[in-house]
């Protein structure tokens, strides 16, 4: 927690904001809750702390009543069967939950339009920049989905099949792309996610990379 307080002295590294991450603050010892204390009451404006803890009512009564409980839960059997045995892990995850979250969302629907279109001129990457706009659809949700995508294009690539439904598509992309260029497409998908929060214009963000992609 010492060596924690002598970082906020310096900015972040990367964007605006950093998240520190606290797994089981349950098990810190009175004289780590006492000095954590110190910061919490007097948090550096640039950084969201988020504490884990399966069992909260160990943590201080000082601490818990600076902190917004966020309840976390298990999936259900019923949700656990519909992701084992009904559906397919189509982006090699290997998370139920989140390849829930994706199959629920449909966003990949959208997503995989885009993927199809790609490289794009002008009037599309704008015709769909604005149509994300019409729709309220949050720039990192697509970003995220093209990134599982054009990762299934980096395995294909080293010759690893992912038996997706969206192998026909990945194939297809892998065979006009070089390795390097799928690197290179990743990297910059990673990269707008990260600086996607220090871009006023989301839409014109999401329309530069449109016009980026391969």
């Amino acid at each position: 927690i010492r060596n924690l307080d002598e970082r906020f002295v310096h900015m972040p590294g990367t964007g605006r904001k950093r998240v520190v991450l606290i797994l089981d603050a349950d098990y810190m010892t009175d004289p780590a809750a006492n000095c954590f204390l110190k910061t919490l009451e007097e948090p550096p404006i640039d950084t969201v702390f988020i504490l884990t803890s399966s069992r909260p009512e160990y943590l201080l009564p000082t601490i818990r009543s600076r902190c917004q409980l966020v309840r976390f839960v298990h999936l259900s059997r019923e949700q656990i069967a519909r992701v084992v045995y009904e559906g397919r892990d189509d982006f090699l995850l290997g998370s139920p939950g989140e390849v829930l979250a994706l199959r629920e969302s449909g966003i990949v629907d959208d997503v995989i339009d885009i993927f199809r279109k790609t490289p794009m001129n002008t009037k599309s990457a704008a015709s769909i920049a604005l149509r994300c706009g019409k729709k309220n659809i949050d720039v990192v949700d697509l970003y995220y989905p093209l990134l599982l995508l054009y990762r299934l294009v980096f395995y294909r690539k080293l010759n690893i099949s992912s038996n997706s439904r969206y192998e026909n598509d990945v194939t297809k992309k892998a065979k006009s792309l070089s390795l390097n260029d799928v690197i290179d497409t990743i990297a910059l998908l990673n990269q707008n996610v990260f600086t996607l929060d220090s871009n006023p214009n989301k839409l014109l963000h999401l329309f530069n990379a449109l016009l980026r992609l391969p």
